[in-house]
This record gives C-alpha cells, structure tokens and sequence, in this order.
C-alpha cells in the first residue's frame, strides 16, 4: 500500500473516531453560557438579569394569543372561471365590394368585386356557399351570412333606382 493510501485511512479513521466521540457532560449550553467571555470583557461578570429570557413553545396544537400566519400558503396557478355570457357570434366584416348594376328587363344583376373576382348575382343566389343575396334596393344590398344566418347590408351609394 503506498504512502499515499495509508495516509487517507488514518485521516479517514480519525474523523470517524472524532464523530463518534462521546461528548463530556460539562459540555451542554448552560456550561458555556456560564463561563466568562473570552475577550475584553474578560473581568466583567455575567448579568443574567440583561440577557433576553427565553420561554418554552407551547405544545403543538395550543396556540397563544399570537395569530398564526401561513408562510407558504398553497396556491392554485389556474386561470379563474369567467363568470361573463359568451358574446354573441358575430359576422365577418363582408369581403364584397360594390361593382355597379346591370337591368334586363324586370331582372336586376349587380356586379360584387372579392379581391380579383367578380361575381354578377341577382336575388336568390349564393356565392362561394357562404353568402346568399335576399335583396337588391337602389342604394343597399342586403346579404345572408349562411353558416350564422346573419344579415349584412353592403351599401351601394346610390339613392336612385337606374
């Protein structure tokens, strides 16, 4: 066994004796707190009338007159419930931009613009599946919003029938 080794058990044994050591009698708090200080006060006697008195805690489930606080409450990280009425659904803004009119007869057809397409409906028809014309008045058309069944007007800017 090297030197080495044989160094690290006798360290190793010496703390585990020094753990296990019994502690002398005279050796308790009250001992320490009866001796002087070491220091400038080495002269001075203790004045146990100065030093703070320490009481007992109470057994536990009795409690003083002191209120007792929660340090650590327990807390829930969930959102709280919303208490308000889900709002009502709402149509989209209409994605139609009016194109002009166009009579044959007793038919009327208007032109609505949706980005590059144009669309030329009368009433009664549906466009993309999503909205269906009810009525074509001079200055307004009124449209369907199918899948809620709202009515949105686009108006047309004109007040005279052509």
């Amino acid at each position: 066994m090297s030197v080495g080794r044989r160094l690290l058990w006798i360290v190793l044994l010496l703390t585990v004796v020094a753990a296990l050591w019994p502690v002398a009698e005279n050796d308790s708090v009250e001992g320490v707190a009866d001796r002087p200080s070491i220091g400038r006060n080495r002269g001075a006697s203790l004045d146990r009338s100065a030093a703070p008195q320490l009481r007992a805690l109470p057994p536990q489930g009795e409690t003083r007159d002191a209120k007792i606080v929660d340090l650590f409450p327990s807390q829930s990280w969930t959102a709280p419930a919303v208490t308000a009425a889900p709002e009502k659904p709402a149509a989209p803004a209409l994605p139609f931009v009016y194109g002009g009119r166009y009579t044959e007869g007793s038919k009327v057809f208007v032109f609505l613009s949706e980005g590059t397409k144009m669309h030329t409906v009368r009433p009664g028809d549906t466009v993309n599946s999503t909205y269906r014309i009810e009525t074509i008045a001079p200055d307004a058309i009124t449209l369907t919003y199918l899948p809620l069944g709202l009515k949105q007007t686009l108006q047309t800017g004109s007040t005279t029938p052509p």
